[in-house]
C-alpha cells in the first residue's frame, strides 16, 4: 500500500505509530490505550506538537473470534 500511495502522490508524508506488542507466539496484542493516544497525537495539529495527519489507516490481523461483540 505504501508504494501505491507514494506512486500516486510523491509529496506524501507517511507516519507510523506502533500500538501493538508481541506476546507469546506470533500474534500481537493491541494496546487499546496506545491506539487512542496515537490517534489523538497523529490528528493533533503540528502547532500543538502533533503530526496533523489527514488520514489514519489502522490495519489489524485479528481473527473473527478476537473481535468484540
Amino acid at each position: 500500500m505504501v508504494f501505491q500511495v507514494t506512486k500516486t502522490c510523491p509529496s506524501v508524508c507517511i507516519y507510523v505509530s506502533k500500538v501493538a506488542a508481541r506476546r507469546d507466539g506470533d500474534k500481537a496484542d493491541v494496546d487499546r490505550p496506545s491506539v487512542a493516544r496515537a490517534i489523538i497525537h497523529d490528528a493533533k495539529p503540528v502547532e500543538e506538537a502533533g503530526w496533523g495527519v489527514d488520514i489514519i489507516n489502522m490495519s489489524y490481523d485479528w481473527d473473527e473470534a478476537d473481535l468484540p461483540n
